[in-house]
């Protein structure tokens, strides 16, 4: 039997607990990167560019899908509704399940697909409900539109960060 927590400790006596506050050690981690990410922003109106959807398409493929999916939960929980439009928050949710886990292993245009999906998918929940606020057409221009060119760099410098630490931990 080949389990997580007997590749990760020798001893397994004790060892769930080591592997319980490293998954917290991640999950806080993911959350502030999530949150400072969300630091890292061009004012612009309705909504600002931001690195967060990076962050969180990053945290999805090295945190994993559970992990990541609670380090978004945390965020929101206590840092999200003061730094993201409403209706992207709901497309982060969407994002882990959209990549997966073991996405670092993907072939590369498999993993450039499902990295390019998130992002079209949180512009997707963020403009449909930003076109409650300001009507259909303003939201697809201001809150879709407008956000391609950062999505497509964006989804570059997440592959490019994958494929990097990929050769690392070889």
């Amino acid at each position: 039997m080949n389990t997580e927590n007997e590749k990760i400790c020798a001893n397994p006596v004790g060892c769930g607990a080591w592997v319980i506050s490293r998954d917290f050690s991640i999950i806080m981690l993911s959350s502030l990167i999530v949150l400072g990410a969300s630091h890292i922003r061009v004012p612009f109106y309705p909504v600002p560019f931001t690195m967060q959807t990076f962050a969180v398409v990053a945290v999805s493929i090295f945190a994993g899908r559970r992990r990541a999916l609670w380090s978004l939960l945390l965020f929101v929980s206590m840092w999200g509704m003061f730094f993201t439009t409403g209706g992207y928050i709901l497309g982060f949710f969407a994002v882990p399940f959209i990549i997966g886990n073991g996405a670092s292993k993907l072939g590369n245009l498999h993993l450039l697909c499902r990295i390019f999906c998130s992002h079209l998918l949180i512009l997707a929940t963020g403009t449909a409900v930003l076109a409650y606020f300001i009507g259909l057409t303003a939201a697809f221009t201001c809150g879709f539109l407008f956000f391609i060119p950062s999505g497509i760099f964006k989804g570059l410098l997440v592959f490019a960060l994958v494929r990097a630490a990929g050769k690392f931990t070889k």
